[in-house]
């Protein structure tokens, strides 16, 4: 029973990651970099990754910048952090999705 709670955790998980990076971020992103900077969705991301200590480890300092009041919205930095936190945001995707495919084929496996 836990490894089923757990395979469906995972893939809701990947499933969530996927979306950020297949949807939100590149909807974000189409807005200009000045908008995309004052999403609230970074505030709500930190929030979330203070539960996951790797993400927190890799993607809390580029959320950190993304949410500094002193950062230029429209400077090339700030295009650059977005940028950042796309590909790092990625990375944690293809990871859980990996995890999650992992954890199916074992739950799979079993039966």
């Amino acid at each position: 029973m836990l490894s089923l709670l757990a395979t469906v955790c995972a893939g809701l998980f990947s499933g969530a990651a996927i979306y950020v990076n297949l949807v939100e971020h590149p909807a974000r992103l189409s807005c200009g970099t000045e908008l995309a900077v004052k999403d609230p969705s970074y505030r709500r991301c930190t929030v979330m990754q203070a539960s996951l200590a790797l993400a927190l480890i890799v993607l809390l300092p580029t959320n950190k910048k993304l949410l500094d009041p002193s950062l230029d919205a429209r400077s090339t930095s700030a295009a650059e952090l977005l940028r950042r936190w796309g590909w790092l945001h990625g990375v944690r995707s293809i990871l859980s999705l990996a995890a999650f495919v992992l954890l199916l084929t074992r739950l799979v496996g079993r039966r």
